[in-house]
């Protein structure tokens, strides 16, 4: 990690903190690292209200971080504060286009739904699954909630969130398969499932 305290940037005043080495531990060219605090107001700020969560929002920094020092180091880099805009923009982008679009219902209507039975069929289906996975998502950890949301929600591959995280891609896959496993027990645990039988 960088050895300075950064100063706190974003609307909640999130602390952005710099690896200075990449994922597969060679150094990241300190111009970037001052770039990205320079810029982490309007990183913060860009598309934030789509992306909805700090966290991710400093994954893709750290990430545009990276590799804008992998690319300068062969071609050379004129202007590193634009250069680290464009490619964090990209990668925003990127992960937004990975996304589902999913509509915001409140839970009175739902539950309003549920009761009257005024839907059937794939919408019935739709809202019980919304409400699992609400449910589920409440008892992952939240490392484990992280790894879900970028794999199965907007369909990112294990080597790539391990680039992204800088840990091996079987650790993250078998950490999120344990807290799946948690989830699916404590959600229809053994007894129950025996009685279906």
């Amino acid at each position: 990690m960088s050895s300075e305290s950064p100063p706190a940037h974003g609307p909640s005043r999130y602390t952005l903190w710099i690896a200075d080495r990449d994922e597969k531990g060679r150094p990241v060219d300190r111009v970037f690292i001052d770039a990205a605090h320079q810029l982490a107001d309007r990183f913060f700020s860009y598309r934030q209200e789509e992306i909805g969560c700090e966290s991710v929002t400093a994954t893709l920094i750290q990430s545009s971080v990276n590799a804008a020092s992998r690319a300068a180091k062969g071609n050379g880099v004129d202007n590193p504060l634009a250069y680290l805009l464009r490619v964090f923009v990209r990668k925003v982008d990127r992960f937004l286009s990975r996304r589902d679009p999913e509509v915001a219902v409140a839970d009175d209507f739902l539950e309003d739904v549920a009761s009257r039975g005024e839907r059937e069929g794939a919408v019935e289906k739709s809202l019980i699954a919304k409400l699992l996975l609400k449910q589920a998502l409440g008892l992952l950890r939240p490392d484990e909630r992280e790894l879900f949301e970028l794999h199965i929600v907007h369909g990112r591959k294990m080597d790539e969130i391990a680039e992204l995280k800088g840990e091996p891609a079987n650790r993250l896959a078998v950490r999120l398969s344990r807290g799946l496993k948690r989830v699916a027990r404590t959600l229809d645990p053994p007894d129950k499932r025996e009685s279906k039988g």
